[in-house]
């Protein structure tokens, strides 16, 4: 079976839908992503057969068929994705460097998104912001797919 090529807007938005608690898998033949949420996981582990609705049942064999299969692949986590570190290159690309150092300032320790974002708006930055992390993760996204041989479509 050729692999069909995966859309790149929808892989990128599933990089960009779910934290790290949610795990997202990309089938590498059909292109179908599919998302497991800890609890989705843990009925899995859990739940007794006879228990089940039939479609209750029919989703956890979905859940450890994907789990167990080679043509499924785990996307990167948030952790992977680095955020952080997209955060740091778009202070470098503020032309006011008293502006671009006070945004660096807020990057670490806790509530580190909430200060960047509340610093973008107060300086009108959020659109320049969301061009720059809409293209780093695409880039990342295109990154990723070449890694494991997946065709992608734009």
């Amino acid at each position: 079976m050729v692999p069909v090529a995966v859309s790149l807007r929808e892989f990128v938005s599933e990089l960009d839908t779910f934290d790290d608690e949610w795990r997202v898998y990309l089938n590498r033949r059909t292109g179908e992503f599919f998302s497991t949420s800890p609890t989705d996981r843990a009925a899995v582990e859990e739940a007794e057969d006879e228990d089940l609705t039939d479609e209750e049942r029919a989703f956890d064999e979905k859940i450890r068929g994907v789990m167990a299969s080679e043509d499924w692949l785990q996307l990167p986590s948030k952790y992977e994705l680095n955020e952080y570190g997209i955060m740091e290159r778009f202070c470098g690309t503020v032309a006011d460097e008293t502006l671009s150092a006070d945004l660096l300032d807020t990057i670490g320790g806790r509530g580190t998104f909430g200060r960047f974002k509340n610093m973008l708006h107060r300086h009108g930055l959020q659109e320049e912001w969301y061009q720059f992390r809409d293209e780093a993760l695409r880039q990342f996204a295109v990154q990723w797919l070449k890694a494991h041989d997946i065709p992608y479509r734009k």
